[in-house]
């Protein structure tokens, strides 16, 4: 259930584009030039976002085996390849390859964590996982495509984002309930009574 909600999350980031980046700017202290070199970067650390959500959702089968050692050396790993892969593109890249190597360590580590959890543990529902990402990943591709016909509109940032923020989270809805995802609504539903605990 909670890739299912970060999953549009990131990708409604990427589908709001410099727009979304003016409303949260919305001052003269950035230029256009300085805008997208935030939206870029917005964008890359959009996989990070995917990858720690796979992160805590992979390390939380260990912790219920008792087993916190695993997850912590995950830790070290990822930091250790975060730095390795900082030195090695802020070269070329400068800052945007920090923000690549920061979200390509958590990628290989999300990815890594899975072959473990696969080979190890029993109980981990492949099948399901697999369904429940599918279905948000055509659900998010929708909802984005629906985003990105209202920008054609060009309407002032403010209102765009607002109208594409609210028009995507219907889209995504509706679409993910026609696929027949119903777990993003039990979560839903539990966030306030969760909250207030």
């Amino acid at each position: 259930a909670t890739l299912s909600l970060v999953i549009p999350a990131a990708v409604g980031i990427i589908a709001l584009g410099l727009p979304g980046m003016r409303f949260l700017f919305p001052g003269e202290e950035l230029d256009g030039a300085a805008l997208a070199m935030v939206y870029a970067l917005t964008a890359i650390l959009a996989v990070r976002l995917l990858a720690d959500a796979t992160n805590d959702i992979l390390s939380l089968a260990f912790y219920a085996r008792h087993n916190t050692r695993l997850p912590m050396f995950a830790g070290l790993i990822w930091m250790a390849l975060t730095f390795g892969l900082s030195y090695l593109l802020v070269g070329p890249l400068g800052i945007y390859g920090l923000a690549w190597a920061s979200s390509l360590a958590s990628l290989a580590l999300a990815v890594g964590l899975f072959v473990v959890v696969r080979r190890r543990l029993d109980g981990l529902e492949l099948r399901a996982l697999a369904v429940t990402v599918g279905r948000a990943l055509a659900a998010a591709a929708i909802m984005a495509t629906g985003v990105r016909l209202l920008a054609t509109l060009d309407l002032p940032s403010p209102i765009f984002v607002v109208a594409g923020i609210a028009t995507g989270a219907v889209i995504y809805a509706v679409v993910y309930l026609a696929l027949g995802g119903r777990e993003i609504f039990g979560l839903l539903r539990r966030a306030p009574n969760e909250l207030r605990a």
